[in-house]
C-alpha cells in the first residue's frame, strides 16, 4: 500500500511540475511550487525507502528556499552559494554510499 501511495504522490508532483511549466507564473510562484514539488518527492522517496533520493530532494528543497531569498539577503546573493550546494550534494552522496 505504501508503494501505491508513493506513486500517487510522485504523480501529483509530476503534474504540478507540468502545470507550473505550462502556465506563465512569476518567480515567487515558481520557487514556492518547486519547494512543494520537491517536498512531495521527499515524501515519495521516504515511502519507497530510497535514501539517496531523500538526500537529493532535500538538498534541492533547501537550495530552492535559499534562492527564494536571493536578492533579499546579501549572503544568499553571493556566487559561492551555488558552489556550496554542489559541494554539499556531492559530500552527502559520498557519505551515503560510503556507509551503505
Amino acid at each position: 500500500m505504501e508503494f501505491v501511495i508513493a506513486q500517487i504522490i510522485g504523480g501529483i508532483a509530476t503534474v504540478l511540475f507540468i502545470l507550473i511549466t505550462i502556465f506563465k507564473v512569476g518567480r515567487t510562484k515558481i520557487l514556492l511550487g518547486n519547494v512543494l514539488i520537491n517536498a512531495l518527492w521527499v515524501i515519495h522517496y521516504i515511502l519507497i525507502k530510497a535514501p539517496s533520493g531523500i538526500i537529493s530532494a532535500s538538498i534541492i528543497v533547501l537550495m530552492t528556499i535559499v534562492y527564494y531569498f536571493k536578492g533579499k539577503n546579501k549572503f544568499m546573493s553571493l556566487p559561492i552559494v551555488p558552489i556550496l550546494f554542489c559541494i554539499s550534494f556531492i559530500v552527502m552522496q559520498i557519505i551515503y554510499f560510503w556507509f551503505s
